[in-house]
């Protein structure tokens, strides 16, 4: 009972981790972003723990370590590398002073530029493990993973009800249900227009679980044999567009570049490719075209060298984007001084909210970039960069070999558009595929072998 009772915990922090408007509290104040997810995470390892000593749950240390987690393990030892380079040039040394009004005692101290570092390496280790390894050792039954689909899409769907009923109230009425369970209950919900969000948290994280929840869909219709409709990842991408998040826009520029690299250059997938590239090339140029936000803000993009070159603020329309911007500007700092280290290596995880610290001067607590990419290159440079794509890619496209060929396309599909959409924004979603997708593949190899 009670490792069924692990397995349903799981599912449910799994499902609710993506969906940010589950927050219990505001970061800045207690130093750790509680929501749902995480309160039930910490359940669930307890329970893990308890059933490992007694025997009821059984595993092995080569789930961690085999061949198909052995990139993130590479990732991993170029992080600590690229840590070690930051520190000898300085970075985690930097005279700063921040601003702990308001915060408390313990958030101050994960603020610190001598903890926050640590922290960051025990994430990235949780992360990895919890979200990609996890899903191996719990979701080892087709019955397993049809409680997974079940609680996955009963959530996704009554996200999708609860955005479009929102999305009506604040465009008929300026009625906000609030980005997340926090600012509804305790604060005066923030006006962020008439754009789509649902229980996915702020729109920018909707675009993001938005392309997830496509991908579960295919992912379940292969695995489980469910019958997909055409006219669901219809409402999907309609509901992605009501986001205007420009972090969803950058999440498809970078799907368009990342597709054709990895898809193999054979004269019959040419077609496929070009109508891929064709189709989301015009769904960009239409996103931008009836976009009210979006052009502004590529508008203050031109405005950005002169703001490097001179040291002046950001242009007012994307000075919100700053925290993606200032790290970018550092490894291009260096580089015009012949340092190629942080563009090769970075400067270690964590330095990158360091280096906004430094560029935005008094700013509330250390801000990580929003964009997983730019952390990446500023943390790891563009070697930990490619090792972390290939890391996440890999397992999946050798995975998929014991799919048609039809099937597999379909994957390498929609996990080359998850991964890019995790590059443009932080997301624990591209790792939480990776794993699902994983243990579907063992339960799926373990019913034709019974067979």
């Amino acid at each position: 009972m009670l490792k069924v009772n692990i397995k349903k915990l799981y599912v449910w922090s799994i499902v609710l981790e993506p969906m940010t408007y589950f927050a219990l509290s505001d970061q800045h104040l207690t130093g750790v972003g509680a929501n749902v997810s995480r309160i039930i995470q910490i359940v669930v390892l307890l329970l893990f723990v308890h059933s490992a000593i007694v025997g009821r749950l059984s595993f092995r240390i080569s789930d961690f370590t085999r061949s198909r987690y052995s990139l993130f393990v590479l990732y991993f030892c170029l992080a600590v590398m690229s840590g070690v380079i930051g520190l000898l040039m300085g970075v985690y040394s930097l005279n700063i002073v921040l601003d702990t009004h308001g915060t408390s005692a313990f958030s101050a101290f994960l603020s610190s530029p001598y903890v926050r570092p640590l922290v960051e390496y025990v994430i990235l280790i949780y992360y990895i493990v919890y979200f990609a390894v996890f899903p191996t050792i719990f979701l080892k039954r087709k019955e397993d993973l049809k409680y997974f689909f079940r609680v996955f899409f009963f959530m996704f769907n009554l996200s999708l009800i609860v955005g479009v009923i929102g999305l009506f109230l604040a465009s008929q009425f300026n009625v906000y249900i609030g980005r997340n369970l926090y600012e509804l209950c305790f604060e005066v919900p923030r006006n962020i227009g008439s754009r789509f969000h649902g229980f996915f948290g702020e729109p920018r994280d909707a675009f993001v679980v938005l392309g997830l929840g496509a991908a579960f869909y295919c992912l379940r219709s292969i695995i489980l044999d469910y019958s997909g409709r055409k006219y669901y990842y219809i409402l999907v991408l309609i509901c992605a567009y009501l986001t205007q998040s420009t972090s969803g826009l950058l999440g498809i520029a970078i799907f368009i570049v990342l597709y054709v690299a990895f898809r193999s250059f054979r004269f019959k997938n040419l077609p496929k490719v070009i109508a891929v590239v064709f189709f989301f090339g015009t769904v960009v140029c239409i996103y931008v075209n009836y976009s009210v936000r979006i052009p502004a803000s590529l508008a203050g993009l031109w405005e950005l060298r002169e703001s490097f070159a001179t040291g002046a603020r950001l242009p007012l329309s994307v000075e919100h984007q700053g925290v993606n911007i200032y790290p970018m500007f550092w490894i291009i700092d260096n580089l015009l001084k012949i340092n190629v280290l942080p563009f090769l290596f970075g400067g270690g995880l964590g330095s990158s909210a360091i280096i906004n610290q430094v560029y935005y001067g008094g700013v509330h607590g250390l801000n990580n970039p929003h964009s997983n990419m730019v952390r990446l290159l500023a943390e790891t440079g563009i070697i930990g960069f490619v090792v972390y794509m290939r890391a996440y890619f890999y397992p999946i496209r050798i995975a998929t070999a014991g799919l048609s060929l039809r099937n597999r396309n379909k994957i390498i599909f929609f996990s080359l558009l998850i991964l890019s959409l995790t590059l443009a924004h932080r997301s624990a979603s591209n790792l939480i595929f990776l794993g699902v997708f994983l243990a579907s593949m063992n339960v799926f190899r373990a019913n034709i072998n019974e067979e």
